[in-house]
């Protein structure tokens, strides 16, 4: 008499006994390492804000004058998530003002900030000067309607951060040399709002900045402000594939051994007992 083997007995509930356990441990470190170190960033990012961005500057320089346009109206009624563009009178306002002030000002009072307080803190930040270190996409000339503070065009140029994950739209009011492609620029411009506009896969949001002059870095730049190592997520994701392989494996197994079995002689009938 053949012996009933149990699903529990079979080597097919062993391979799913190691998926689940890989999937267990891939969940275990989402759970408590990827999320934690999300909400940790958060954190971080609301308490800079918090903190109020001349906490961000270099020691020893002063705040922007409060007298200064930038603090009394002249960026008033500026709204965030609109299209790009170059005609709204703020718009305007602060075209001139940058070309009418000093370069040395601008730059001494610029300060690196990280991409998402954009996003969380953009009227805030809106007038201030900001250092930008990113990858050179592309530049193009677009006409005012009229002249802003002698100014006639502005030069729309794109960066890009070299995470390739977060995108800058600055328009010059000089044009900028011609860099090759992705070669590595810094510059300091004043901060408009964080607007949209029509890439390749549809619309994308991007701070929009006004700025005087665009440089090519010579060497590698130092850790960008919120670098953070990846090795967190690359564990996820290696312990994400060994599942998806070893889930592979086990159905290509199965699939094989059904197939085998089909394809046996059917077994033959049992002789007939003595006397029959």
């Amino acid at each position: 008499m053949a012996v009933k083997i149990r699903f529990w007995e079979t080597r097919e509930f062993r391979w799913l006994v190691l998926i689940l356990v890989m999937a267990a441990a891939a969940l275990a470190v989402i759970i408590f390492e990827i999320v934690p170190m999300m909400e940790t960033r958060a954190r971080r990012d609301t308490a800079r804000v918090e903190e109020g961005f001349d906490a961000a500057l270099p020691a020893g320089e002063s705040p922007i004058d409060p007298g200064d346009p930038r603090r009394t109206g002249m960026l008033a009624g500026v709204e965030d998530g609109k299209e790009i563009e170059n005609s709204s009178p703020q718009y305007r306002a602060l075209v001139a003002y940058l070309s009418a002030a000093a370069p040395e000002a601008i730059a001494k009072e610029a300060a690196p900030v990280e991409h998402s307080l954009f996003t969380i803190a953009a009227e805030s930040l809106r007038g201030r000067a900001v250092r930008i270190r990113g990858l050179y996409l592309d530049s193009f000339a677009i006409a005012l309607e009229s002249k802003a503070g002698g100014v006639e065009f502005v030069y729309r140029t794109f960066l890009i951060d070299p995470s390739g994950n977060a995108g800058y739209v600055v328009d010059y009011i000089a044009p900028p040399p011609r860099f090759e492609r992705r070669a590595l620029v810094e510059t300091e411009a004043l901060f408009f709002r964080l607007g949209t506009y029509e890439g390749r896969r549809g619309p994308k949001a991007s701070p929009h900045f006004v700025g005087r002059e665009l440089r090519e870095l010579g060497e590698a730049p130092a850790a960008f402000l919120g670098e953070e190592t990846s090795t967190w997520y690359l564990g996820a994701l290696f312990a994400l594939c060994l599942l998806l392989l070893t889930a592979w494996f086990f159905f290509q197994w199965h699939l094989a051994r059904r197939s085998r079995m089909r394809r046996l002689p059917p077994k033959a009938p049992p002789p007939p007992a003595p006397g029959a």
